[in-house]
């Protein structure tokens, strides 16, 4: 986690702030076979692999919401 570092370099502090929230970090989200129940009360996004197709799913306030993703 990236942490504000007061005395270091403006430079450096960057430098490891694309370092910590870089595309390549993505590789650490776990990948669901099946959807989580709605009774989540913090927002919180997930992804679900179902039937073949991958879902970018969203819980908040006791509801679920998922969008289709698709290669190109």
């Amino acid at each position: 986690m990236w942490n504000f570092r007061p005395g270091m370099q403006s430079e450096r502090q960057l430098e490891d702030m694309e370092k910590t929230l870089g595309i390549g970090n993505l590789k650490d989200i776990p990948v669901l076979d099946s959807f989580p129940d709605a009774s989540q009360d913090n927002p919180e996004f997930l992804v679900v692999l179902n039937s073949g197709t991958l879902y970018l799913v969203f819980l908040y306030g006791g509801s679920r919401y998922r969008v289709a993703l698709t290669s190109f």
